[in-house]
């Protein structure tokens, strides 16, 4: 991602008072896995909700984080898309720049000394962007609502990349406990609902 295109969503914030992201382009890569069947479909879905990435930023800004707090397991088996699929359906880099206000919105929440810097902000989108890139959109949106309430690692005074990005790791292995209680009660219901029709048969 561009340094300038982390800036100009900032100042597009100032201006308009939201952000609007620039046109991004789709690259050969991106064209192939779009067209592959599973993600033709995912991407269609997505396209039929938001059919551009303007109108996904605008849906998708911090200020749904206290929203989706109130139901963690829904932000993980609910259906918003994940990071890759934003980079598929709208072009590359757009999990990145959709990144960039959730990550200002932290600076500015958590009272530090000075706002982080561009470079910063580009650095922690293009972090979880690559790495963490099978999250969905909610549940980045409540990893940060989660951090801004002081549930991980913390800054002293100043902005620090690293703290983010390693909170995120701390967010993933709840995330893998929060899956494995739903499968775990999934399978009870399952075999609660499978015992009298066993009874039945033994008779």
């Amino acid at each position: 991602m561009e340094s300038t295109l982390t800036q100009e969503l900032i100042n597009r914030k100032k201006e308009n008072g939201t952000y609007l992201a620039p046109q991004l382009t789709l690259s050969k890569d991106l064209v192939r896995l779009r067209n592959e069947p599973d993600n033709a479909r995912m991407v269609s879905h997505l396209l039929q909700k938001y059919p551009t990435f303007n109108e996904f930023v605008i849906a998708n800004t911090p200020s749904r984080q206290f929203y989706l707090c109130q139901n963690p397991v829904q932000c993980t088996y609910g259906n918003s898309p994940r990071l890759d699929l934003l980079d598929i359906t709208y072009g590359m880099f757009a999990s990145a720049v959709w990144l960039v206000p959730q990550i200002a919105d932290v600076s500015i929440c958590c009272g530090l000394k000075e706002d982080a810097s561009e470079a910063q902000i580009q650095l922690v989108a293009m972090a979880i962007a690559s790495r963490y890139k099978y999250l969905k959109t909610d549940e980045i949106m409540l990893f940060f609502f989660n951090f801004k309430a002081g549930m991980y690692e913390r800054f002293y005074s100043y902005f620090d990349p690293q703290v983010i990005v390693g909170s995120v790791k701390a967010f993933c292995d709840e995330r893998d406990t929060i899956i494995t209680v739903h499968e775990r009660e999934l399978q009870q219901k399952r075999n609660e609902e499978n015992t009298p029709k066993r009874q039945r048969y033994t008779k």
